[in-house]
């Protein structure tokens, strides 16, 4: 992946200069596999041991 500040502040960190669009369409698939690890992550625990997610 690429550095998302290369975006926001515009900082040549790779050879996406000047580019942002490209850079956030680069991460865009990387963020949303991590979305749904944690999201599978979250269910897992859910099935597994509910206990573990309440607050007591």
């Amino acid at each position: 992946p690429i550095a998302p500040q290369t975006a926001s502040v515009g900082v040549s960190t790779s050879k996406f200069v000047r580019k942002e669009g490209d850079v956030i369409r680069h991460n865009m698939g990387w963020t949303f596999i991590l979305l749904a690890y944690l999201i599978l992550l979250a269910i897992g625990f859910y099935l597994v041991a509910p206990a573990v997610m309440s607050l007591k």
